[in-house]
């Protein structure tokens, strides 16, 4: 017969990685008001994880340090130099139509092919 902590699940009896899981996050308790609860729930369901995921995530991204408005510039000047170092290339207008219409045309004939 196995021994479990106290506050473990019968869940976490026969599984005893969820055992661990209970004490390497610290349990808190919060007040929510009837729509915060509701609004939170219809979240959690539609993202597919737990309430206390999403507050947990909440919290972190709370607590993570902002950069400064100096420092926002600096990463977009950072994000336009690196775009600008590789610039992507693409055909001229002509012949970028053209190459629209032929692809139109392929994809007709195939379709036109299949129906016989």
């Amino acid at each position: 017969m196995s021994t479990v902590a106290a506050g473990a699940s019968v869940a976490a009896a026969t599984n005893p990685s969820a055992v661990y899981i209970l004490y390497i996050m610290k349990r808190t308790q919060i007040y929510l008001d009837d729509d915060q609860d509701g609004k939170l729930a219809r979240r959690a369901s539609l993202v597919g994880v737990t309430k206390s995921r999403l507050i947990r995530e909440a919290i972190n991204a709370y607590l993570e340090p902002h950069a400064t408005p100096d420092e926002q510039f600096a990463e977009f000047l950072r994000a336009i130099d690196e775009i600008a170092a590789s610039p992507a290339s693409f055909p001229d207008g002509a012949t970028y139509v053209e190459e629209l219409r032929a692809a139109d045309l392929a994809r007709d004939e195939e379709i036109d092919r299949m129906r016989r």
